[in-house]
């Protein structure tokens, strides 16, 4: 209508239109970036929005969006803000409200702290869970083995059968070893323990019980010496007769009838031990018995053999000696021939039987 008319709210339009010629038109009025449409004018988003540039200030109001922080940022006067190292925030924190805190890192067990990051402890080292990440650098114990452990590829592992350690190998360190258990004297090994030897065997010191299992010697305490001997040398590991046992000097009290492959010897060598120890020897005969009556006469053997146990015991035996009172020699009573001993019975015979191979008296 050839007149200048205001544009409508929310559009512009430059100086200069010619009102002598034909109508012209009004431009909408576009927002820039962070604003919105309020009553056909632009207004700045409020702290924490954005909005992108382009809302049209003719239309409708418009509204902006709240900012979404990223993943480890936090709200501080309606920004977002890069979490301190060592500290963690999820994504999603609403700019436009409160401020916000980052959550401190804490490190898990056998990790420590290394420029604000959780890194694993090296081989061989522990460390407690709990460390913050947010703080200094912190550090990994060395773990110390318990006793009977040792080091193997930074680990404590245990120590095999017969072996033994002391606590305390660093684990973060070089492999170490157990030492051999070492028995002592009258032990042997059994299942790679050290146990104690079975009575009347020894053995030494030293055998090792991380290996295969032992034995203790027999001892002379175990010999069974046969009649007419006494066992010597107990702890002699020599296991033979000769070593072991010794012929006892007085053999017992017998009956005649026990004596074997024997000489005979009569009148006085019957009342004399020294006499019949000599015949003994030079008849080479291990053995002689007397049987005296009460006078200087008597009987007398060199003998082979006797079968034992002694009739009458290995105590008393008749009457002693004429040539030497500590021995015994016997009794023979043939009272109704004139050659009594009242030391035993009428006819009765009682043969003190002793060796001729034993030194001592």
């Amino acid at each position: 209508s050839n007149t200048c008319d205001s544009c409508p709210a929310g559009k512009i339009n430059a100086p200069g239109d010619d009102a002598s010629g034909g109508n012209t038109t009004c431009d909408a009025i576009l927002c820039a970036a962070n604003q919105h449409v309020q009553a056909h004018a632009c207004h700045v988003c409020s702290a924490g929005k954005a909005n992108p540039a382009g809302d049209d200030a003719s239309g409708a109001n418009t509204t902006c969006k709240a900012i979404k922080c990223s993943r480890n940022q936090h709200v501080k006067s309606n920004a977002c803000h890069t979490c301190a190292a060592g500290k963690t925030k999820t994504a999603g924190d609403d700019a436009s409200g409160a401020d916000t805190h980052c959550t401190i890192t804490k490190c898990s067990a056998n990790k420590k702290v290394v420029s604000n990051e959780c890194r694993g402890c090296p081989p061989g080292k522990t460390n407690h869970a709990g460390d913050d990440a947010s703080g200094g650098d912190t550090t990994c114990d060395a773990q110390n083995c318990s006793a009977n452990q040792h080091v193997q590829n930074n680990a404590c592992v245990a120590c095999r059968a017969g072996t033994t350690n002391a606590a305390g190998d660093d684990a973060s360190g070089r492999n170490t070893a157990c030492d051999a258990i070492k028995c002592g004297a009258n032990q042997r090994v059994e299942s790679n323990a050290c146990i104690s030897c079975p009575s009347g065997t020894t053995n030494t010191a030293g055998d090792d019980a991380s290996g295969p299992d032992t034995s203790c010697d027999r001892t002379c305490a175990l010999y069974n010496c046969p009649n007419g001997y006494v066992r010597q040398n107990q702890s002699s590991t020599s296991f033979t007769q000769t070593n072991c046992c010794q012929v006892t000097l007085y053999q017992g009290c017998f009956a005649e009838s026990q004596l074997h492959d024997r000489k005979y010897y009569g009148w006085s060598a019957g009342t004399k031990y020294n006499a019949m120890r000599s015949h003994a020897i030079a008849d080479q005969k291990p053995f002689f018995g007397m049987l005296r009556h009460a006078g200087s006469l008597g009987h007398a053997f060199t003998i082979q053999s006797m079968t034992f146990p002694p009739k009458y015991g290995f105590g008393s035996c008749g009457t002693r000696c004429s040539d030497d009172y500590s021995k015994w020699c016997g009794c023979s009573n043939q009272d109704f021939r004139g050659f009594p001993n009242g030391a035993c019975c009428s006819g009765c015979g009682l043969v003190a039987v002793y060796s001729s191979q034993a030194t001592t008296r």
